[in-house]
């Protein structure tokens, strides 16, 4: 799993011992408030401050073995500084009081180096009343044993369901996270997150991916995903060449959450800004079929991008995106809302807003009955590199990996070599039918939390990869 960004918790949160706890909190408070007092006597108008301290655990496993396991526990301090409207922000891996302090000296003096961002309109000013904490006991070594057992029970079932080998990995996290800024505000959270991936061959040529997250060990369905992905796998042996052309595509979520992760980021409007959006100019107007639509909601406590607040401190909500195909919101913090004249919607980033649970709207089709009432098409299980040509038009191309079937009159033949090279904008407006199979996606493809279900977009363009 792609690290989650600093600062970010999630709403399934850890209770720790009192003691421990309270002795946590006042360290971590009292090092933000140091901080902050250094960089006002530096002159500084707005600062702010968040630390993290988090405990994680990770197993890997390749070849049927178990090859690696890690317990690490880290602290990240983030310090944003704007000083007559020159903007730093810095990560601080040093936690301890003297190093944080000379820190942020340092920082007030590169601060007055640089020129000025007359785009920056200031924070939000607090104080702000959050949601309350849904907390849950966790003891966290306890997990660590849990997570060498799991994988153990995963390569078992996987060898069970026809799997030759599989690698992959399990990891669990735990975070809390501290906030302060001279906007008045002063705010704590805590989160957990659970996360599996495994492929499966059945020989070199034949694989199958699956991954799953969730906020809470019991809502890992490891399980499921060892099914599937032995059951790509076993499908995919065989594969032969496919005819380029267009053709009517059913990506499965773990596929359908890359483009909608792209297209996610799409809406911040710093990437409007930049020249790195599509959807720029076209807020309010139609930018996909009516059968799609997006919202990213921090508050839903099934996705582990989930927080109490953004890296202001303004309370986290549920923003809509795109719906039926119109462009209802970019997304925005409290500077860049200043300057267009509107409200933030709780997603800052300091310097990029960013969205933090994108969730796609599913239908009420059965993804097997779907592919069944196909006369032709083809269904793509996974993509890897995703790569746009030009991010201001959408042009982008993207392999199909792990499991890739052309769909004859309902019947999956596997193929390989293929690449999709089309307009993600384009895609967008010929999204033809959401599926009922939604579920969350993250990965190194997909960095954004994403919860989609299989899509099927008509004329999708398919190239050959090789050759």
């Amino acid at each position: 799993m792609r690290k989650r960004g600093a600062y970010a918790g999630n709403s399934c949160l850890v209770r720790r011992p009192v003691n421990q706890n309270q002795e946590s909190e006042a360290r971590m408070s009292e090092l933000s408030k140091a901080i902050i007092r250094e960089c006002m006597k530096g002159k500084a108008d707005d600062v702010v401050v968040g630390v993290e301290t988090s405990e994680n655990s990770q197993v890997k496993f390749s070849n049927n073995k178990i090859i690696t396991t890690e317990n690490s526990k880290s602290t990240n301090v983030m310090v944003f500084v704007s000083m007559k409207k020159r903007v730093v922000l810095t990560t601080i891996k040093d936690a301890t009081m003297s190093a944080a302090v000379k820190s942020a000296k340092d920082l007030i003096k590169f601060a007055k180096t640089l020129p000025k961002n007359n785009d920056y309109r200031g924070i939000a000013d607090g104080p702000f009343k959050y949601r309350k904490l849904n907390t849950e006991k966790l003891d966290f070594d306890s997990v660590s044993l849990k997570g060498i057992q799991s994988v153990k029970d995963a390569i078992k079932l996987a060898s069970q369901k026809g799997a030759h080998r599989v690698a992959g990995i399990w990891e669990a996290s735990k975070t809390r996270t501290e906030l302060h800024s001279t906007g008045d505000v002063s705010a704590q959270d805590e989160g957990a997150t659970f996360y599996f991936s495994m492929r499966a061959f059945t020989n070199e040529k034949s694989s199958g991916h699956s991954v799953c997250s969730a906020t809470g060990l019991k809502e890992l369905k490891i399980d499921s995903s060892v099914k599937e992905a032995t059951d790509i796998a076993k499908q995919s042996r065989g594969a032969g060449t496919l005819e380029p052309g267009n053709y009517d595509v059913l990506f499965y979520p773990l596929a359908a959450a890359n483009l909608a992760d792209n297209a996610g980021h799409g809406t911040s409007i710093f990437a409007v800004e930049s020249g790195m959006s599509f959807f720029a100019g076209k807020l309010g107007t139609k930018v996909a079929s009516e059968n799609f639509s997006m919202h990213d909601d921090a508050t839903d406590e099934s996705g582990i991008g989930s927080r109490r607040f953004d890296l202001e401190g303004v309370p986290t909500q549920n923003t809509p995106l795109i719906v039926n195909g119109i462009l209802k919101n970019f997304l925005h913090n409290t500077s860049t809302a200043k300057k267009y004249r509107t409200k933030t919607n709780a997603h800052a980033g300091l310097v990029s807003p960013e969205p933090m649970n994108l969730i796609v709207d599913g239908g009420n089709v059965n993804k097997d009955s779907l592919i069944s009432s196909m006369k032709r098409g083809l269904v793509v299980t996974n993509l890897w590199y995703t790569r746009f040509q030009n991010s201001a038009t959408g042009d982008f191309s993207t392999v199909p990996r792990d499991g890739a079937f052309e769909v004859i009159n309902g019947k999956l033949r596997p193929v390989k070599d293929i690449r999709v090279s089309d307009n993600l904008a384009l895609m967008l407006m010929r999204v033809k039918q959401a599926c009922n199979d939604s579920r969350w996606i993250i990965g190194w493809e997909v960095e954004t939390p994403t919860k989609t279900p299989s899509l099927l977009i008509k004329d999708v363009r398919v190239t050959r990869s090789t050759g």
